[in-house]
């Protein structure tokens, strides 16, 4: 279940990804396969039904032959009986099962009886008549004692025959013997039971011997055909009775199953449409085939004529298909054009045909709505687009004006502090090196600096804390080359470096390390500022921006200096503040700008 699950999520996800020509083309095909496959499977089904129509026609005949050929079968055991039931026949027979002296009359008497039924206008069909007793046999008129067998009365049944036939009749019913057909035709033994006196012991047996030909021929008239094949099959399956008049010989019984009622057979480049049915009061069964050549013809040409009708039907719907696939993709097409000249500030580009404007379907309602969309936005870009940048450069400079006061205020108590204690030396090196940070951040005309100009200055501000913390600072620097060149918002390393060295040497009783370091990553360049003699609490930046901790004025500085990045680099840049080996570390990571990309990203 789990398998059929993904396999079904895979297909979905799959179908999804497709382009929406491909979709389209695919449930177009789709369609079209189920509908031809409907089509083929309704033309079996016809096939199906034309030839259940053809057995049930066919059968309703056979039925009638069949009882026909049952009837003729019931008339042969009745006159049979009659035979065995005749007065002057019983008469010899109980003589000669009692011994008594068997006259010259006796025998002529059975004789001319047997013959007078032979060749009685009543007679269904038998052509040869046995009586057989344990003094002898009756062939036809001629009597043959101690059992022996005449040659002389033509081609008759062995004796050994004979007796297999005798020993198998029942007591009292008409027993049909089917193995022997092919040589004698079918046979037919009845037990005689003396009726007069009413002992009903048994005096012999009567076996008839029946001509099927003209019986059949009778029975099957209406179903002869120019070419036919009609078998008879006893209980053991074994056919005693063939009537065919076709070229070549075929064995139908090893071509249809025992369950089948009809089948369609393949033979010797032929095709014959074949029967099989019981006839249930004697346990029997046929087999009927005709020609179906004719008839599978017409139904093959048909059927091509059909698929080829189809396949006609198809090709069209196909070309009509994508035709429309492509009027509809031609204005997604469009559409998505419209988009990317939107995304890239192109608005110029978008715009309807007269014909477009005029059109009610869904396509084109969309394609007018987003026309109108971006008119409008064009509208409020223009509109806004000044006042913006200009309210974005007031931020960026109030932020300015708070971070320059809390640079003055920690290089003025250095100064201090240096001057208390006579070093005159120092006390001009840091009026220097402040001069040169105070010009370049009170200079206004730009809010951005290349990263080498940040560097610089943080060398003049870490001259300055060096000079006022003596041995206990020790700072360090590794730039790559070509990182210099990148611009970020001004003031944006140096309030990180100076928190590092303001913490590190509060909580710091031997020397402070400071160590910065910038590299480049793909298109991006990475600042870590790493310092010994402190550390972050867990979340520290987190808790500091969601007031959860109260912000230090070096707490107030690193929101400023994370407020102005999100201004001059929006969402992209990123700023970590975490602990590794004994270090508070500061990881910066901006995007490798040469220029501020301002305009195309304010618009």
């Amino acid at each position: 279940m789990n398998k059929f699950s993904e396999l079904k999520r895979k297909l979905h996800f799959t179908f999804l990804n497709l382009p929406l020509r491909m979709k389209l083309i695919s449930i177009v095909l789709f369609c079209l396969a189920l509908l031809a496959a409907t089509s083929i499977i309704g033309i079996q089904k016809l096939r199906q039904r034309y030839d259940q129509l053809l057995y049930q026609a066919y059968r309703s005949v056979l039925t009638v032959s069949a009882g026909t050929l049952c009837s003729s079968l019931d008339k042969t055991t009745d006159y049979i009986k009659k035979a065995a039931t005749d007065l002057t026949i019983q008469k010899g027979l109980a003589s000669i099962k009692e011994g008594k002296y068997l006259s010259a009359t006796t025998v002529r008497n059975i004789e001319r009886e047997m013959q007078k039924y032979i060749n009685d206008e009543l007679n269904p069909g038998l052509y040869g008549m046995t009586i057989y007793t344990t003094k002898g046999t009756f062939y036809n008129s001629s009597f043959k004692y101690d059992n022996g067998y005449d040659a002389s009365l033509g081609t008759k049944f062995s004796e050994d025959e004979l007796k297999t036939m005798v020993s198998a009749a029942p007591e009292e019913k008409t027993l049909w013997v089917t193995e022997y057909s092919n040589s004698y035709g079918l046979m037919v033994v009845q037990n005689i039971r003396r009726i007069s006196p009413m002992r009903l012991d048994s005096l012999g047996m009567m076996v008839g011997c029946l001509n099927l030909q003209p019986m059949i021929h009778t029975c099957t008239t209406q179903l002869q055909q120019e070419t036919c094949y009609f078998a008879l099959l006893n209980e053991a399956e074994d056919v005693f009775y063939t009537y065919s008049n076709m070229k070549q010989p075929i064995d139908f019984l090893q071509k249809i199953n025992a369950d089948e009622k009809y089948a369609v057979v393949k033979e010797n480049g032929n095709c014959y449409f074949v029967i099989r049915s019981p006839i249930t009061k004697n346990g029997w069964n046929y087999i009927y085939a005709i020609p179906y050549d004719a008839i599978e013809i017409t139904i093959r040409n048909s059927a091509i004529s059909i698929v080829l009708m189809l396949c006609l039907c198809i090709a069209i719907a196909v070309g009509a298909a994508m035709l429309m696939i492509r009027q509809i993709l031609r204005d997604i097409d469009k559409l998505m054009g419209m988009i990317n000249n939107v995304s890239d500030v192109d608005f110029e580009s978008v715009g309807l045909t007269s014909e477009e404007t005029r059109r009610n379907d869904e396509v084109a309602i969309l394609m007018q709505q987003f026309t109108r969309m971006s008119n409008k936005i064009d509208h409020l870009i223009q509109d806004n687009y000044e006042s913006r940048l200009l309210a974005q450069e007031a931020k960026l400079q109030a932020l300015e004006m708070q971070i320059n006061p809390h640079f003055l205020y920690n290089t003025l108590e250095s100064i201090r502090c240096c001057a208390k204690l006579g070093e005159n030396k120092d006390v001009c090196h840091i009026v220097e090196s402040l001069g040169s940070m105070m010009h370049l951040i009170m200079s206004n005309h730009n809010n951005e600096l290349h990263l080498q100009q940040e560097l610089d200055l943080i060398d003049d501000y870490i001259l300055i804390q060096k000079i006022r913390f003596d041995q206990r600072l020790f700072f360090s620097k590794e730039i790559e080359s070509g990182c210099g060149s990148t611009v970020l918002p001004k003031l944006t390393i140096l309030p990180l470096v100076e928190n590092a060295v303001i913490h590190g040497m509060e909580n710091c009783s031997d020397t402070c390390y400071i160590e910065l370091k910038i590299w480049q990553e793909n298109e991006q360049v990475r600042i870590q500022i790493r310092n010994t003699g402190t550390r972050f609490i867990e979340n520290f930046f987190q808790k500091l921006q969601n007031s959860q901790i109260k912000p230090t004025r070096h707490g107030i500085g690193l929101l400023n200096v994370d407020s102005r990045l999100k201004i001059f680099f929006k969402k992209d840049y990123s700023i970590k503040f975490y602990n590794q080996d004994n270090q508070a570390v500061v990881d910066l990571i901006i995007p490798y700008w040469t220029t501020r990309i301002s305009e195309k990203e304010g618009r």
